[in-house]
């Protein structure tokens, strides 16, 4: 299904400091800084040292994403492995024609996998998750509608274990190919892609049995303005649906935005969770299975003001109040994956 392509183009080693989290709770008791979450700086993370990244292209007779980039850590049992899936957003429709080359599409994956803006390879190599790590890059025109499904999702999972079985000198037929416990991610736009994939994944007609975690890194849904309170409560009666499916199943919420905390907060989502409060922050939690995180920009603003409060000169911090932005982020929204990533990581069930 899928070919290897070896340098297509370069995926930088950038090194960040990285907030690894203690515990499920992200707030804790104290009252400045970047002490308000449970988490010590891990400094100087190198993103993929103990594992090996492929470029994979998908055969013409597939329909699947034409291009994937996949982190294989060393100690992966590829018999059944776990593997976390992440979904960015929406491209801009402009960028379709240079697909998959060119300045655009090398910017758009090292953002995600290496810049500080995002460094997602960064927050797993920080906790040496063993699992295998695709994230595959798409056009505006065909987005991720191939794999939007829990049954197309499993399916192209499916296939790519089948190559890394084939390209680790022990192939197996496709049939006997077996997925350990599986993640899904989306940040922005993505969050349609997570809502289609937990409304095809109810309990009572299943067809990934696999997928037992969804992490939502600020997630936005498309809807006319009229309609979109209605949309979003259908996303979190889904995912509480989906959630309520046993399996020691997991579901992380992080967002900035008001209607999708204020619309949370109204769904059976928010029943029975414990809560907790901190400079307008507002988190409910299930001890071992549900995180929902609401923190909007004055939060941020507080944080980097009581940081540069404490620390004045350089010292070392997650970039996210940098000299430039001691404000608060530049973006909220931008910062939301390169944090709590970490934090879904770390509570994760591989």
């Amino acid at each position: 299904m899928f070919n290897i392509i070896k340098d297509m183009f370069t995926i930088h080693d950038f090194q960040h400091n990285t907030l690894s989290f203690g515990n499920e709770v992200l707030k804790s008791s104290q009252t400045q800084g970047f002490n308000r979450f449970n988490a010590t700086l891990i400094p100087g993370v190198k993103p993929y040292e103990n594992g090996k990244l492929y470029f994979f292209q998908t055969n013409s007779t597939v329909k699947s994403p034409d291009y994937a980039v996949i982190f294989l850590h060393d100690k992966v049992n590829l018999n059944k492995p776990s593997i976390h899936i992440f979904f960015h957003p929406l491209p801009p429709p402009e960028k379709t024609k240079s697909y998959p080359a060119g300045p655009y599409w090398e910017g758009l994956v090292n953002n995600y996998l290496v810049n500080n803006d995002k460094k997602l390879l960064n927050q797993h190599a920080a906790l040496g998750k063993k699992c295998v790590f695709v994230f595959p890059f798409v056009p505006s025109s065909t987005y991720f509608s191939r794999i939007n499904t829990a049954k197309k999702l499993r399916d192209y999972l499916k296939h790519i274990i089948h190559t890394l079985c084939s390209v680790k000198g022990k192939p197996q037929k496709l049939e006997d190919i077996q997925l350990g416990r599986c993640a899904v991610s989306g940040f922005s736009y993505a969050g349609n892609v997570l809502k289609t994939i937990m409304e095809s994944s109810m309990p009572t007609k299943n067809p990934f049995p696999e997928l037992l975690e969804l992490y939502a890194l600020d997630c936005v849904l498309e809807a006319p303005e009229n309609t979109l309170d209605d949309i979003i409560k259908r996303f979190y009666e889904s995912v509480n649906q989906w959630w309520d499916g046993g399996g020691n199943r997991r579901v992380r919420i992080y967002t900035s935005y008001h209607k999708m905390y204020y619309n949370f907060i109204g769904s059976s989502s928010a029943k029975n969770k414990q809560k907790v409060c901190n400079a307008e922050a507002i988190e409910y939690y299930s001890m071992n299975n549900f995180t929902f995180l609401y923190t909007p920009d004055k939060f941020w603003k507080t944080v980097c003001a009581e940081f540069w409060a404490k620390h004045k000169g350089s010292v070392p911090n997650p970039n996210i109040c940098n000299v430039n932005n001691r404000n608060g982020p530049l973006s909220t929204h931008q910062t939301m994956p390169s944090v709590f990533l970490q934090h879904a990581l770390k509570n994760s069930g591989f």
